[in-house]
């Protein structure tokens, strides 16, 4: 017999509010059917009917609620542009983390551009802080450093009357080459007002959290735009750490951190006792950070009653809309992965920011890299483990995770959870394309234009995205494409899923689908020249191998040794990368650099055209200067790509 749906229907009314006649209906042939066996087939078609379409009707309130509550943000945002009086309740200073002097002077150049701009608050100090050199110390070291930074050149007094905002923002963002010259905090959002970047995003979404914190610290993301119903009773007036946090599903959090509340039993119970409330502030008893699914199940970390939450899946990414509880057995409808709580933001109080200063200085300067959401956070709760540094294979890692161990362990902790929000990870190429052409709430939300300040003859669109963009006539984009400070002559046809930047595209050009292509300009012995550097939407930049087994690499989706014809006579990895060291496509040489940016991008156009026909080292080898994306850093000049940037803005509101 077939598992019956009971539906409590005390609630359902509040969170749904539709026609009562179908569940009426429902729930009385659900009573009859408890004790007689016929018509139960019927029962269960019409029940999974009924429940569907309340979930669809639910998942549109709650995406109305979320758009509405965004766009109240930026409402809130542009008073705060435009207010000359007093002082609102917001951050005393913003720190943007850079990751050495080099990306510290572009970044200090765009936020003077936006303050001049007016795209900033005024009254906000706005601080970048660069890594110190050597190892690399993670957004934990980095932390650190900003916090000794600002003790010493303002005086711990100042800090401790300040509310400040950490963003980290400093890499080289490998997974989306096309930030790694300007930096992913100034990732261009194409809303339908004016463009805005994640700097600005980052300060609306977050515009309430000062007006609810005392004195202190908050870490953020530079990368995610996080989408939630901030209503209700709750803040971060309280010692210690306090921590934002969504439901999430286990596929999402094992790249992410969880925590367990000290009351996993019923948490939804206090979230009903307040149906005005879509928030929930709880005691985490601990917090894990990336373990695998099994390892969240073990330590109790899955929600109980996890029937009471779905992780409805609004697209093929793990965008999600999480749904306050309704207490349906459907495992059989839609199976739904088990929901954590997952870490997003937190924040710490003066007291901690100074002790965590005092023992900064006992440790600097650092030999290895902390993570600010692992090192900081799994110090605390009550049930805090030493099982993640313990079973350290990095000896000076683990030395110095004892310690700060030791500092934090003990601190109050809590943990504000927003039920009602979406999570969006803006990280990689792929997740940008979809997010900005696919992702429905969210371009509700930011009001995405298609077509943002784009000049165009008779060019074919559909569902593209086109900011700031020369587009010639007769030209053809599909869909799912982001095409960002270009000039596209007549003629051009780009394919599905593509991201452009910074190029000017020669008359006719044929770019294929899931083809990411980005132009910079270098400096190569005081010579401007200009290097189009081009990848696979999906290509892994990161992943290395040794130099034995280069050829495994993919670039444009097809293994090195098919097209270059590694390890023959032909082609080998010394002409590729350089000398002993691992490979990986970062390192490659596989741009050539010319002497304008039309050339260029015909360069890389070539180049494509090449690997088609399994002769792209013969075709390289006709160039004289080859770079790598890690050349492009060294000799790269972000001062020329915003002058061509701003070129274009100029002439496209003129």
């Amino acid at each position: 017999m077939p598992q019956i749906i009971l539906i409590p229907f005390d609630n359902l009314y509040r969170l749904c509010p539709l026609p009562s006649l179908p569940v009426v209906v429902v729930h009385q042939l659900t009573c009859f059917c408890r004790s007689q066996s016929c018509f139960i087939s019927l029962l269960y078609s019409v029940s999974c009917s009924v429940f569907m379409l309340i979930l669809h009707r639910r998942v549109q309130l709650l995406q109305m609620t979320l758009v509405d509550c965004t766009r109240e943000k930026f409402s809130k945002y542009e008073q705060l542009l435009n207010d000359a009086g007093q002082k609102p309740e917001f951050w005393d200073v913003v720190v943007i983390t850079a990751r050495d002097d080099s990306q510290k002077s572009i970044f200090d150049y765009q936020i003077s551009l936006k303050k001049q701009r007016h795209e900033v608050p005024s009254f906000v100090k706005y601080i970048v802080i660069s890594d110190p050199p050597g190892v690399k110390v993670g957004s934990g070291g980095s932390t650190l450093h900003c916090l000794e930074y600002l003790a010493n050149n303002f005086g711990q007094h100042s800090l401790s009357q300040w509310k400040v905002l950490i963003i980290h923002a400093g890499g080289f963002s490998q997974r989306f080459p096309s930030q790694s010259v300007l930096g992913k905090v100034f990732l261009t959002l194409p809303c339908s007002k004016y463009p805005i970047q994640m700097l600005e995003a980052l300060l609306m979404m977050y515009i309430s959290i000062p007006g609810k914190m005392n004195y202190g610290v908050f870490i953020a993301a530079s990368d995610v735009i996080f989408l939630f119903n901030e209503k209700g009773n709750w803040d971060f007036r309280v010692p210690g750490f306090v921590a934002i946090a969504h439901p999430a599903s286990l596929k999402l959090a094992k790249n992410h951190g969880v925590f367990i509340l000290e009351d996993m039993i019923s948490p939804w119970g206090k979230y009903r006792s307040d149906p005005s409330s879509p928030a929930m502030v709880a005691t985490p008893k601990c917090f894990l950070h990336k373990q695998t699914a099994e390892v969240l199940k073990h330590k109790g970390a899955v929600i109980p009653d996890s029937d009471l939450i779905h992780t409805y899946q609004l697209s093929r990414s793990d965008t999600s809309i999480n749904l306050p509880p309704i207490s349906l057995q459907i495992s059989a409808l839609i199976h739904p992965a088990p929901p954590v709580y997952v870490d997003l933001a937190f924040y710490f109080d003066v007291p901690t920011a100074l002790k965590l200063i005092q023992f900064y200085a006992g440790v600097k300067p650092l030999k290895c890299e902390l993570e600010a959401y692992a090192d900081f956070l799994q110090p605390l709760g009550s049930a805090s483990s030493v099982d993640y540094y313990e079973q350290s294979s990095y000896p000076e890692k683990a030395r110095v995770q004892q310690k700060l161990f030791g500092i934090l362990n003990g601190t109050p902790f809590k943990v504000v959870i927003f039920h009602e929000a979406q999570f969006n990870h803006l990280g990689t190429i792929s997740e940008y394309l979809h997010h900005i052409c696919g992702n429905a709430t969210l371009r509700s939300a930011y009001q995405f234009a298609n077509h943002h300040g784009t000049e165009y003859g008779d060019a074919e669109r559909l569902d593209c995205s086109l900011i700031h963009s020369v587009l010639g006539e007769r030209s053809c984009i599909e869909a799912g494409t982001v095409i960002e400070y270009c000039i596209l002559e007549e003629g051009v046809s780009i394919g599905r899923n593509c991201l452009l930047s910074n190029l000017h595209v020669p008359m006719n050009a044929v770019i294929p689908s899931n083809t990411f292509i980005h132009t910079v300009t270098l400096l190569v012995q005081h010579e401007v020249l200009y290097a189009t550097c081009v990848f696979g939407v999906n290509d892994d930049l990161k992943r290395t191998l040794p130099r034995s087994c280069a050829f495994e690499l993919e670039f444009l989706n097809l293994p090195l040794t098919s097209v270059l014809g590694i390890g023959t006579s032909e082609c080998t990895t010394d002409d590729l990368w350089p000398a002993n060291g691992d490979c990986n496509l970062w390192t490659a040489k596989l741009f050539p650099a010319c002497s304008s940016r039309k050339q260029s991008c015909e360069a890389a156009l070539l180049t494509i055209a090449a690997i088609k026909e399994n002769g792209l080292f013969t075709f390289l080898r006709g160039f004289t200067v080859l770079v790598s994306m890690e050349d492009v850093m060294v000799l790269k000049t972000g001062t020329s790509m915003l002058d061509f940037q701003l070129g274009l803005q100029s002439k496209m509101l003129s």
